[in-house]
């Protein structure tokens, strides 16, 4: 599997590629609600609402804070496991926007064909020039 960082192509339909859900990504009725929710550490940013209008940067710090396990995760699966919410539902709002500031601030990269998974970059130069797509070994 290949891996990029850097800028993205997000015009048209390539917006919405990332929104493309993995066999083994949970399902809407498989995530917790309510005091279950809460219980699982949903709690810091509450409800749908709360997370759209939630500050990028902590949306960023709570997104890095995930991916630190270094396992790869679609868009998907980041927004339930970091904050108990669907991609599609939070698209183009903070938690969206926080993902794609990662990606392109090279501190997260991707993968290119869906579904996309997203991990912590692991290869670091200052000599790699800001391309569309950096290839990352």
């Amino acid at each position: 599997m290949r891996w990029y960082t850097g800028c993205v192509e997000r015009e048209g339909m390539q917006r919405y590629v990332h929104l493309i859900r993995a066999e083994d990504d949970p399902r809407d009725d498989d995530r917790p609600r309510g005091r279950a929710a809460r219980e699982a550490g949903y709690d810091r940013f509450g409800n749908l609402r709360a997370v759209r209008k939630a500050d990028v940067d902590q949306l960023a710090a709570r997104i890095v804070e995930l991916l630190e396990d270094g396992r790869p995760r679609t868009a998907h699966r980041i927004m339930v496991d970091a904050f108990g919410v669907s991609a599609d539902a939070v698209f183009d709002d903070a938690p969206d926007q926080a993902l794609w500031r990662l990606v392109d601030e090279c501190r997260v990269e991707h993968t290119a064909y869906a579904p996309i998974l997203f991990r912590i970059r692991r290869a670091c130069s200052d000599e790699m020039e800001q391309l569309d797509l950096l290839e990352v070994t």
